[in-house]
């Protein structure tokens, strides 16, 4: 199985390779259809697209902002 290395800070703040397995299509589609994976993300009106933005800047987002038009999300 493949790999692809990320970079995680360690126990004094430095930065070190890591190995991860990098799961192939099919295992996260059915992951995603049973349910097991979640998504965090917070629909915005594109009229509200400044507020976003400043949750966005604030640190105050976890997951992912969608600006939508008309409502739409």
């Amino acid at each position: 199985m493949k790999a692809f290395q990320l970079l995680r800070a360690g126990q004094m703040g430095e930065l070190r390779d890591v190995d991860v397995p990098t799961p192939k299509a099919g295992e996260v589609v059915a992951l995603a259809q049973a349910g097991r994976i979640r998504t965090n993300v917070q629909y915005f009106d594109i009229e509200d697209t400044a507020e976003a933005y400043r949750l966005l800047e604030d640190g105050k987002v976890e997951g992912r902002i969608v600006i939508t038009p008309n409502g739409l999300g």
